[in-house]
């Protein structure tokens, strides 16, 4: 299970980044972990940064004009799991341990 391998992650983190990469993958189909943005899923930067930003917003986080160079899914969740932690937004988020 996607959310299952972040357990170490904010428990909403995972759901936004599956949810946000869905139309990339097609019904039905979950992300991997080690699938990479840009050669596997075949993403231009400014899609990786859509992305990342709309996984965000379901995060009630603002946009990131500087979103880092993501090679592959954990490091998308891991991303946007340090800004949950960094902003405070969620009371219960937890540091990364994956």
């Amino acid at each position: 299970d996607f959310d299952a391998v972040f357990a170490g992650a904010d428990p909403r983190v995972a759901p936004a980044v599956r949810a946000a990469l869905a139309p990339w993958y097609g019904e039905g189909v979950v992300p991997q972990p080690e699938d990479t943005l840009k050669r596997f899923l075949k993403m231009a930067r400014g899609d990786v940064e859509d992305v990342a930003n709309a996984a965000a917003a379901a995060l009630a986080l603002p946009a990131d004009l500087l979103v880092p160079d993501l090679p592959d899914v954990a490091a998308l969740v891991r991303y946007l799991d340090g800004r949950v932690g960094a902003s405070g937004v969620f009371e219960n988020s937890r540091k990364s341990e994956f």
